[in-house]
């Protein structure tokens, strides 16, 4: 029974150090800054600008300005926590941001610790 326990163990142990290794090697992709940018003018400044489009916001919504990259890397940590870890931005999805952008956003936040 114990020689069993140690093969499940190690087992399991190659199956989550392979499923690790995968995740690593899709993160390592680096994104492109233009990539950011198109996604935050299609999903955020409408509301985000120094001078929102949308009528219902005279100022930056929540004091977030996201029209520079700068701006972006400013509040990643409110973007993180809105708009990756959750889907509370943009607000009601109304642009339709995907599940996949979401990600690709993460990536690239993660990419500016680095």
């Amino acid at each position: 029974m114990r020689s069993f326990s140690i093969i499940v163990f190690f087992t399991s142990a190659l199956v989550i150090c392979a499923c690790a290794s995968n995740l690593a090697a899709e993160s390592s992709e680096i994104i492109d800054d233009d990539v950011i940018a198109a996604m935050m003018e299609r999903h955020c400044v409408s509301c985000h600008a120094a001078n929102p489009s949308d009528p219902i916001y005279q100022y930056p919504a929540g004091g977030l300005s996201l029209e520079t990259l700068d701006g972006v890397r400013n509040f990643a940590w409110e973007i993180r926590l809105q708009t990756v870890d959750s889907d509370l931005m943009p607000l009601g999805n109304t642009t339709g941001m995907t599940d996949s952008e979401r990600k690709t956003l993460g990536a690239w936040l993660d990419q500016q610790d680095e």
